[in-house]
């Protein structure tokens, strides 16, 4: 079989290689008793005397079936103490690669597992698995009477190509770290944690929680058991890019953005929201608390529900849904992951009464949390939308680069200046005064935006 190509994280530690295992067959014609020789065996292997009886009898005039794949080294020794007595001849061993991830648990998410077979089945390990998997090549080669080599077959195995990812290791894990801290701390069922540069759109880091090791294998238990399922995957899934909720206030950035750019505010206007809510169409939004008579700096600062959409109707509907589209809501970023969600955007004409007070404060839109990052990257990147990615190059065996990927400018979503002045309303969210005050960091600038999604 041909080896599997490494992954690395960009400075070229190994996230994902192969190691070298021993897997067990039998040659079926060539076993004397059956049943005392299944009983034997299947004690020492991950198989039950039941399958392994049944499998024997069903194909007594094969030459070769598999019994045990890629066996841990105890099996190995107890198997190989058997193999001296005669009535176990029928057993032998053969070498296979087997996919370890030296990191464990660490970006398990991104780079995903493979099957038996090494072949790709979740995140990248699926996504570029035609490059990873290497080819075998059958050159024709025979023998004469001596066993002299004149023609027949022979197999030439490629190893596969390898991957240089955008991920930092170092970085990944501190973010892991902090993730599982902070599951522990809120009792939460599961949590999502994500890094990206957001002048290149390359990913450093992006964690889930709960998360699993891809070196234990365990096998996914069928759709027909659906506790069993839903927690397998729940375990597996990269929610980063797979899941969709609404935003709450994270999505006023957006707001802001647009508003600002369109020039239907400014950042002295006065807003009045000292009832402490506000009816659309028989629908009452209220405030987390009265605030009297606040400036738009103020809305998004202290995050005003009465203020934003307020500051949502001046906008309107169709320049508003525009925005949302421009920032990547309701599409694919393109990542280069399997199984990312486009989330939901309805356009305005399915709009009712109140979509937009909804949509002002978050609510009625469904996002992923890669959407989101690549929103607020927009702002911290001069008002430019990038593309997200996370393999940077994929290497030949030789080490040459076939194919790079760079950063990749999708379009100006906001002017330079309207990215900036936003930039400095989320720098007020964090500082005193603002709703974000946990996130400050003294003697390093923070901009963020909190939110409280309605479940």
């Amino acid at each position: 079989r041909s080896q599997r190509g490494v992954i690395w994280d960009r400075n070229m530690k190994e996230m994902a290689t192969n190691i070298d295992t021993y897997s067990l067959y039998v040659v079926p014609r060539r076993v004397i008793n059956t049943r005392s020789f299944s009983r034997e065996i299947s004690s020492l292997v991950k198989v039950s005397y039941k399958d392994l009886n049944r499998t024997l009898l069903k194909n007594k005039k094969k030459q070769f079936i598999w019994v045990d794949r890629k066996m841990e080294p105890e099996a190995v020794r107890n198997v190989r103490k058997l193999m001296d007595e005669p009535e176990y001849e029928a057993l032998g061993f053969m070498t296979e690669a087997k996919r370890f991830y030296p990191k464990g648990k660490t970006a398990s998410h991104i780079l995903g597992f493979t099957d038996i077979d090494n072949s790709g089945i979740s995140g990248l390990e699926l996504y570029y698995n035609e490059f990873l998997k290497g080819k075998q090549k059958k050159i024709s080669v025979s023998t004469d009477a001596r066993g002299n080599s004149l023609s027949g077959e022979i197999n030439d195995n490629v190893s596969g190509n390898n991957l240089l990812l955008t991920i930092d290791e170092g970085i990944q894990h501190i973010v892991e770290r902090e993730l599982s801290n902070a599951i522990e701390k809120w009792k939460a069922k599961a949590a999502v944690a994500i890094m990206m540069d957001p002048s290149t759109g390359e990913i450093l880091a992006m964690s889930n929680r709960p998360t699993y090791d891809p070196n234990s294998s365990v096998k996914a238990p069928s759709s027909r058991n659906k506790a069993k399922f839903k927690e397998y995957w729940g375990e597996r899934r990269n929610r980063a890019i797979t899941d969709i909720f609404e935003p709450g206030s994270t999505l006023k950035a957006v707001l802001a953005a647009a508003a600002i750019e369109e020039r239907v505010v400014k950042l002295d206007d006065m807003f009045d929201v000292s009832k402490g809510y506000i009816v659309i169409g028989g629908k009452k939004i209220k405030d987390a608390h009265k605030m009297g008579i606040i400036n738009f700096l103020e809305v998004i600062q202290r995050s005003s529900n009465v203020g934003s959409v307020k500051v949502g109707f001046r906008l309107g509907e169709e320049k508003y849904y525009d925005y949302l589209k421009r920032f990547g809501f309701g599409e694919r970023t393109g990542i280069d992951s399997p199984g990312e969600a486009r989330g939901i955007l309805r356009e305005t004409d399915k709009w009712s009464g109140t979509s937009l007070a909804a949509l002002s404060i978050g609510q009625e839109i469904g996002v992923t949390p890669l959407q989101v990052i690549r929103a607020f990257a927009v702002i911290a990147n001069g008002g430019l939308l990038m593309k997200p990615y996370i393999v940077s190059d994929i290497i030949s065996p030789s080490g040459n680069v076939i194919k790079r990927i760079t950063p990749k400018v999708e379009r100006r979503v906001v002017s330079m200046e309207t990215a900036e002045t936003v930039k400095n309303i989320l720098k007020t969210v964090v500082e005193e005064g603002g709703t974000a005050t946990q996130a400050y960091i003294k003697g390093n600038l923070v901009a963020g935006k909190t939110g409280t999604a309605q479940i």
